[in-house]
Formats: C-alpha cells, sequence, structure tokens
C-alpha cells in the first residue's frame, strides 16, 4: 500500500490507456492523484463466483 502512489505514478509517466483499480478507494485515490489525463476504472464489490 506505500508503494501506491509511486506505482500510479510510474503508469501515468508511461501515459498508460487506462488505470484499473481494485482494494478500495486507497488504490483509486493514489491513481487520481497522478493524473487527470488517463481514464481511472476501479472496482468494488465481492470477487466470488457467482453460483447459480
Amino acid at each position: 500500500m506505500k508503494r501506491l502512489p509511486e506505482l500510479a505514478a510510474e503508469l501515468a509517466e508511461r501515459q498508460v490507456g487506462a488505470i484499473v483499480t481494485m482494494g478500495g478507494n486507497v488504490a483509486a485515490l493514489a491513481a487520481k492523484r497522478a493524473t487527470s489525463a488517463i481514464p481511472i476504472v476501479f472496482l468494488t464489490g465481492d470477487a466470488d463466483e457467482v453460483i447459480e
């Protein structure tokens, strides 16, 4: 978690097409602080498989 700002800045520097985060808002906020030009997608919810 401590490296999230550094990793987000690296992705912004590489000018990736999008940043996808998971695991709460900490990663999404780090990405948001790193760039305003790259789309950020954050996934929320339970990753458990849906069983019918």
